[in-house]
């Protein structure tokens, strides 16, 4: 509250008492200043994460006009910034507030002293001093430690940072007595540096997010290795050193049938998302029949699903789709094999497919436990699953849906996910349709049509 309502106050003394003066040179000082701070550089290491070109141009306003011009440039720059951000009330007034005074102060510094260069060193040290202290006082308050040590760890991570914006100051300085327009100048190698460092922090914390999916995968593979490991081993020796009834050799070699069957899928789903990391998987478009492969996918899916908890509905008015049959067979059983796996409580998956204008749209809704708003676009990364600690009981490898992506985009289509009303979630993906002339259809392709059409027509009888 004192650095805000001091910082305001004095802000607005300084514009009507001469410091917002609609002079070119002062014009192009503030501009730039807001420019640079609505485009901070991420620093690592540094307390607040980023710091910014804005001091800079704050710095040379308080050497190359006076105090009052400083005071306007810090705070409206500021100001700016935060409005874009759209920042909460109260840290926009402290921050406005802050920079108002580190520029004020650094002008009143700077004023008495001979023109020089030098003084921009001096007018960029007391900004910094300033700013830097007034953060790290706000800082220690909200951590609840000790003044001292918040004020030590500021100034020794962003020491490097200052001797930067310092030198560059002098630089600017310099320009600013030979021909202010040369300053503009200086805007190409800070616009390369802000970019290449905002480039290059993206980088390592994408590397970070993806190191921890990583261990999380490892630990999540590790223990959905584990159970279909123990059970094999376990059911092996029992019927390797007992005598047993047939009834109960019958449940064990069961056992090791649907075990191994879960070991080699998650095997398999390693493999190839190894396979699409590495460039490797190929795709053979061919037109194809789809209902007949998602009755297969279905025929599949109904054998292993719980009895009595899922019912699977299929509704399909397509006969050709554009795709790889190997590929579209294995999207669609991740897709099923999901939305079983996630509807916990049972109910209804229903596998739509229909054309949709130049594509063929599939649908594959559940009524289980969704996708958050926030986690519609991640599931389809690598090692991301939605229930990382199993909390629903929900295992997985977090492989599956990646490679559902790579699958669709591999064959030209595109997915998303959206809300299932009332409950539950729709995996929708497009492949391309065949274009109307195309008679390129494949002897598999033909026998898959008659035999639908046999299907239907018992069906329908």
């Amino acid at each position: 509250m004192p650095v805000a309502t001091f910082g305001a106050l004095l802000c607005l003394y300084a514009a009507f008492s001469g410091g917002a003066e609609l002079r070119a040179s002062f014009l192009l000082l503030l501009a730039a200043a807001a420019l640079a701070e609505a485009f901070p550089v991420p620093i690592e290491g540094v307390p607040s994460g980023t710091t910014s070109f804005a001091t800079v141009f704050i710095a040379a306003t308080a050497v190359t006009h006076e105090w009052r011009h400083a005071a306007v440039v810090g705070g409206v720059a500021m100001l700016a910034s935060e409005i874009a951000k759209r920042q909460r009330l109260a840290m926009l007034l402290y921050n406005v507030g802050l920079y108002t005074i580190a520029g004020a102060a650094a002008g009143l510094v700077a004023q008495p002293l001979p023109s020089a260069s030098w003084v921009g060193l001096a007018s960029s040290s007391v900004f910094y001093v300033v700013d830097v202290s007034l953060l790290s006082l706000v800082l220690s308050r909200v951590k609840q430690e000790p003044a001292t040590d918040v004020l030590r760890s500021f100034f020794g991570s962003t020491l490097a940072a200052f001797l930067v914006m310092a030198s560059l100051t002098l630089i600017t300085i310099e320009l600013w007595h030979t021909k202010p327009v040369w300053v503009l100048a200086m805007v190409p190698p800070l616009a390369m540096i802000v970019a290449y460092q905002r480039r290059l922090t993206s980088s390592l914390h994408k590397q970070r997010e993806l190191d921890r999916l990583k261990d999380e995968f490892i630990a999540t593979t590790s223990h959905e290795l584990r159970t279909p490991l123990t059970a094999i081993y376990g059911n092996a020796m029992t019927l390797a050193e007992r005598e047993l009834p047939k009834d109960v050799e019958r449940a064990l070699i069961q056992g090791l049938k649907t075990e191994s069957g879960r070991l080699t899928t998650l095997v398999d789903e390693i493999l190839w998302a190894s396979r699409v990391a590495g460039d490797r998987v190929r795709y053979q478009q061919q037109v194809i029949n789809p209902r007949e492969l998602i009755r297969e996918v279905v025929e599949l899916e109904e054998v292993s699903a719980p009895p009595g908890t899922h019912v699977i509905k299929v509704a399909s008015d397509v006969n050709a789709v554009l795709a790889d049959p190997v590929h579209l067979h294995r999207v669609l059983l991740n897709l099923i094999d999901n939305a079983l796996k996630y509807s916990p409580e049972g109910g209804t998956v229903t596998i739509s497919c229909k054309y949709a204008g130049p594509s063929v749209r599939f649908t594959v809704a559940d009524e289980g436990v969704g996708v958050p708003p926030d986690k519609r676009d991640e599931i389809f990364d690598k090692f991301t699953r939605l229930d990382p600690a199993m909390a629903n009981g929900v295992g997985g490898t977090g492989l599956g849906l990646y490679i559902v992506r790579s699958a669709i985009d591999g064959m030209g289509g595109r997915i998303w996910v959206e809300p299932n009303e009332p409950q539950g979630s729709r995996f929708i993906f497009d492949l391309p349709r065949p274009q109307a002339s195309s008679g390129g259809r494949s002897d598999t392709s033909l026998r898959h049509s008659t035999r639908l059409r046999t299907d239907a027509a018992r069906e329908e009888g």
